[in-house]
């Protein structure tokens, strides 16, 4: 008969070297995917519940729809959404000051707003809204009115 003998330390080095390795595991599997706004639609069921970073225009009526799009696939676009409020989530008022700016109309009728927007995926496919990014994090906003 065998008898397994353990340590304290023994015990505190497997605790350890397990946390190690289980917090980088989870930390790269929430670091953002680098995607563009038709990837994400062409392949909703594949991103959905993943943290995504995407480069997109802004299409704003200024009031409460606002859209991420991408040229490349007009007609589609990402619905913003914020889980927080929306002075809460970084870079989140240069966007506003970019849709809302003194100069011209609110929305983006009259200018070009891009940004980089970081945040979960949501795939709705029943709702009007089904391909929906809760952003946590707005960044590299953009805007130039138009000519």
């Amino acid at each position: 008969m065998c008898c397994l003998r353990w340590s304290l330390l023994d015990v505190e080095c497997v605790l350890l070297v397990a946390a190690v390795f289980g917090s980088q595991e989870f930390a790269s599997s929430r670091e953002p995917l680098v995607v563009t706004v038709c990837q994400v639609i062409a392949r909703a069921e594949h991103y959905r519940g993943k943290v995504l970073k995407v480069s997109a225009s802004v299409m704003s009526d200024g009031l409460e729809h606002t859209v991420l799009v991408d040229q490349s696939c007009p007609g589609s676009g990402l619905t913003l959404e914020f889980p927080a409020k929306p002075p809460e989530v970084p870079g989140v008022a240069a966007l506003q000051e970019a849709i809302f700016a003194k100069q011209g109309r609110p929305g983006t009728l009259d200018k070009d707003v891009s940004a980089v927007f970081t945040g979960a995926f949501e795939w709705r496919p029943k709702e009007s809204s089904k391909w929906a990014l809760s952003v946590t994090r707005v960044s590299d906003v953009q805007w130039k009115f138009k000519e």
